[in-house]
């Protein structure tokens, strides 16, 4: 992956699609890397530029010392954009990534033209917690082994049902995620911001024409944060898929293509 240099970061990226295209930033969640999209921005290069990058601390971007902020990490996506020529773009945010780009549409207004916040929470002390089995899973990381601490991290993210039906994609994951492990300190500063993020009281703030997604059985962040983010963005529109996990874009791929277009291309 190509890389630019943000003080100093080291931020990897990908830009695929035609460079007069408009642009559609992917921004991936904790612990995620541009992989774990498996594909499912590309599913929009046929009318945009698609933008996907690895946030500080994953992949193959470098991992300083925490603690992370959402608000930094949107001043990372922020120069990114600045250093590919782009002056507004489309923004996509799955989970941690969707507190970035809360941040990112805050913070730079004129710079969203339109916003995805998928699977995500406003943060906050209003914010729904998810259950304490899900944040016992956080806390013991590490414990078991690696290859134990991914399966058990990585099985929260989807359906009862997906388990059962795609137990060759799983370990498909679960290979990737073992061999794109992050560093100790990368781990504890994404979590660190995402622990940190509230931008509750700053949400009708937001300008850009939003659609608030998610599917309603996760279980890493529980879908009434959705209802949340829509009712406190002016305009938002919520799309909630039936009997989806948290990991929707791989689990529900077509049906969250349709939702994002439907904002998209209007």
């Amino acid at each position: 992956m190509p890389k630019v240099v943000i003080g100093d970061l080291e931020l990897a990226y990908e830009s695929r699609g035609r460079d007069d295209a408009p642009v559609l930033l992917a921004i991936m969640g904790l612990s995620g890397t541009s992989g774990h999209w498996r594909g499912f921005p590309a599913r929009f290069e046929d009318r945009y530029r698609v933008v996907t990058f690895d946030n500080r601390g994953a992949g193959e971007t470098s991992a300083p010392a925490g603690p992370y902020s959402t608000a930094q990490m949107a001043g990372d996506a922020l120069a990114l954009l600045d250093q590919l020529g782009v002056a507004e773009a489309s923004v996509l945010g799955v989970s941690m990534g969707g507190m970035i780009a809360q941040e990112l549409a805050l913070r730079a207004p004129d710079r969203v033209a339109k916003l995805v916040l998928a699977c995500t929470t406003p943060g906050g002390r209003g914010a729904i917690l998810p259950g304490p089995d899900v944040l016992a899973s956080f806390a013991n990381v590490g414990k078991g082994g690696a290859e134990a601490t991914v399966r058990r991290l990585l099985a929260l993210n989807f359906s009862p049902r997906f388990l059962a039906a795609s137990a060759d994609v799983f370990e498909e994951l679960v290979t990737y995620g073992l061999a794109n492990r992050m560093t100790p300190a990368g781990f504890q500063g994404q979590l660190a911001a995402v622990a940190s993020h509230d931008a509750a009281a700053r949400l009708p703030g937001i300008r850009a024409p939003t659609l608030v997604l998610t599917g309603d059985l996760d279980r890493v962040i529980p879908p009434g944060n959705a209802r949340l983010l829509a009712d406190a963005i002016p305009g938002a529109r919520l799309v909630m898929l039936e009997g989806i996990g948290h990991m929707f874009w791989i689990e529900a791929a077509a049906e969250a293509e349709a939702a994002i277009r439907a904002l998209l291309d209007e």
